[in-house]
C-alpha cells in the first residue's frame, strides 16, 4: 500500500492538529494496538524540525496527530516534509501519509 498524499500548512504560535482515520480496502480500521510516529522535517533525511504528538481518540478509529502552540512557536517559516507511520500489533510496518508542510510565520506576539 502506497503512502497517502497530505499537504498542509501549520501557523507558527498556534495549536495544530489533524484527525485521520485509516481505511484499508475501503474498510476504516480499529487502531487499538497500533502505533504511530510522525515527525516535519525540512526535508527527506533533513534536519528533525518537530515530533508530532499521535493519540487516538475515544472512537478507537481516529487518530488525532498535533504539535501545540509552543511546539510551532519555535517552528520558522518554511516549507518542510512530513510522514505519517504505523506499527501493527502483527509487527507490520506501514507508511500511511506523506506530504509537504507550509510553515506561516505570525506577525501578532503574545
Amino acid at each position: 500500500m502506497a503512502a497517502g498524499l497530505y499537504n498542509f500548512a501549520i501557523e507558527e504560535g498556534a495549536d495544530f492538529a489533524l484527525g485521520v482515520r485509516v481505511k484499508i480496502n475501503g474498510e476504516a480500521q480499529t487502531l487499538a494496538g497500533w502505533q504511530f510516529h510522525a515527525q516535519l522535517r525540512t526535508a527527506v533525511n533533513g534536519t528533525l524540525l518537530a515530533t508530532f504528538t499521535c493519540e487516538l481518540c475515544g472512537d478507537g478509529e481516529t487518530l488525532r496527530v498535533a504539535l501545540d502552540a509552543a511546539e510551532t512557536d519555535e517552528l520558522l517559516p518554511q516549507s518542510a516534509r512530513w510522514d505519517l507511520l504505523a506499527e501493527l500489533p502483527d509487527g507490520r510496518k506501514l507508511r500511511l501519509l506523506e506530504g509537504k508542510v507550509t510553515i506561516s510565520g505570525s506577525v501578532t506576539e503574545l
